[in-house]
């Protein structure tokens, strides 16, 4: 099994971090065909990856050991979530034309 660990640093709140992450878990659960369940403010995940995403005041950090079928796609995974995270956490004010 091959592992990947992301763990990108926010300035939200918690719940703000978790509200703005659930949709990035969801498609992703969709589209790698992953079980979700959710237990103290924390995500698990089963299926061809399993793993989970904590959220805390200064991360979210997901930890996922990926099944053989997946390990051929690992790059591409992995790029795809760290991509989805930065987009999800980022500060939507820093993305606005100061010209505007």
């Amino acid at each position: 099994m091959s592992r990947i660990v992301i763990e990108k640093r926010h300035a939200l709140d918690v719940e703000e971090a978790r509200r703005r992450i659930v949709p990035v878990i969801e498609e992703t659960a969709r589209t790698y065909g992953l079980d979700v369940t959710w237990e103290d403010g924390r995500c698990f995940f089963t299926g061809p990856a399993t793993g989970h995403v904590n959220v805390s005041e200064e991360s979210v950090r997901l930890d996922a050991r990926l099944g053989f079928a997946a390990l051929f796609f690992r790059s591409a995974i992995e790029r795809q979530v760290r991509e989805s995270l930065e987009k999800a956490l980022s500060d939507q004010e820093d993305d606005r034309d100061p010209s505007a």
